[in-house]
């Protein structure tokens, strides 16, 4: 199936050395590397200093700190100037966050798709909403990828953000970046794009894709929850109103205003989660030592062959591409049903709409199984899950 041995790796997530059952359902969240653990574990044993207030020597120690994280993760996603680097609590927090404050140059219309995550959905539909301004939702093509023909067509008008997800959580289609790009600046638009589902797959070269601003979340990435990454290129940055505001973010406060920093600080008020920041860099560290190339290559050659094994199955429905996210329906089966039966079988994966209602209404089904697949999946594993799906459709369950 692949040539990479994950084997070599399971050794540094701890939750595989315990009783538990295949982790099949690293799309909606990962396990955690050892080095991440101890990493936070390090920094809530020590000191815990102030980020950019104290100057003793606990204060500096932390402040630094958080300047090389800031560093490691603009080298993760391509980003010659670490100052394109907001932290913020996840992927969900930065798109709202920058659907708020994105400076639309007086056409704000949106461009959409039906493939989108419930999180690239609502904020920018809720922009549309608040400032009484258009929201085109594109469909799907046979393959349950974004339309990129009715993508051009939408952008044949002028349009101010396209946002889309770099990689779907449902079919596991991957977007063509560069072209999205190239269609959405002819139309004087920006482009968006939701990376949560690509950040665990190794380092993301966004600053030469095309894209102009994306958010993904930590807990995706084998990191801490609670922490993420909204990077946005700095000409664009400087163009955004504030967002939430508080401590750290202003130079000079007095009775009658304020001057504002200038950068992510702007974007930061308040106590950073330096732990889960800190935790976050780590795993980027080793995602990014491990590879790209190694860890696509691996979790592809396994979704393909998990696809081919189920597509084989009588009776079991697929409705995704390939790749590492493998979704599909087992007849006679409600998948919330298949669901508790495969983990009582020992298996943990995601069964529901997956958060994309609109997607599954686009694919005509009302809820999925989703089997996603991680670095330290194993063939075994594999062959494992595809024999209980098997024994399951085979089975039936009347409903």
């Amino acid at each position: 199936m692949t040539v990479f041995d994950p084997h070599r790796v399971r050794a540094d997530f701890p939750a595989l050395s315990t009783a538990g059952p295949v982790w099949l359902d690293s799309a909606a969240s990962s396990l955690k590397l050892r080095t991440v653990i101890e990493t936070v574990t390090d920094w809530y044993s020590g000191w815990c200093g102030p980020v950019g207030r104290s100057i003793h020597e606990a204060g500096e120690a932390a402040t630094l700190a958080l300047a090389e994280a800031r560093r490691t993760l603009a080298t993760y996603v391509g980003a010659d100037d670490p100052e394109e680097i907001i932290f913020v609590g996840g992927t969900t927090a930065g798109i709202n966050l920058f659907a708020r404050v994105w400076d639309d140059a007086g056409n704000g219309r949106i461009v959409s798709s039906l493939l989108e995550h419930h999180s690239n959905l609502l904020p920018w539909r809720e922009r549309a909403v608040v400032r009484g301004q258009g929201m085109d939702l594109i469909g799907l093509d046979g393959r349950g990828a974004i339309d990129m023909s009715a993508l051009a067509r939408a952008l044949e008008r002028p349009a101010g953000c396209v946002a889309l997800s770099l990689r779907s959580n449902v079919t596991g289609a991957v977007l063509d970046c560069a072209r999205a790009a190239e269609l959405a600046h002819q139309a004087g638009a920006i482009l968006f794009v939701d990376a949560a589902q690509e950040a665990a797959r190794g380092p993301l070269d966004l600053a030469r894709s095309g894209a102009d601003a994306a958010a993904f979340s930590s807990h995706k990435m084998h990191g801490p929850t609670g922490s993420g990454v909204l990077w946005v290129r700095r000409e664009l940055m400087e163009r955004m109103a504030n967002g939430d505001t508080g401590g750290g973010m202003a130079l000079q406060v007095d009775r009658d205003g304020q001057t504002w920093r200038s950068g992510p600080a702007r974007f930061e008020a308040g106590t950073p989660h330096v732990a889960g920041i800190l935790g976050m860099a780590r795993a980027a560290d080793w995602l990014a030592c491990l590879g790209r190339g190694t860890i696509t290559a691996h979790e592809d050659a396994l979704g393909h062959w998990l696809h081919a094994a189920l597509g084989g199955i009588e009776g079991v429905q697929l409705h995704s591409s390939g790749g590492g996210v493998v979704s599909f329906t087992i007849d006679g089966w409600h998948p919330h049903d298949a669901a508790e039966a495969l983990d009582r079988a020992g298996f943990a994966l995601r069964a529901g709409t997956l958060c994309a209602q609109p997607c599954m209404a686009a694919l005509g089904v009302p809820a999925l199984l989703r089997a996603s697949l991680a670095v330290h999946t194993t063939p075994e594993e594999c062959a494992l899950f595809a024999d209980a799906v098997r024994a399951l459709a085979a089975e039936g369950s009347g409903w």
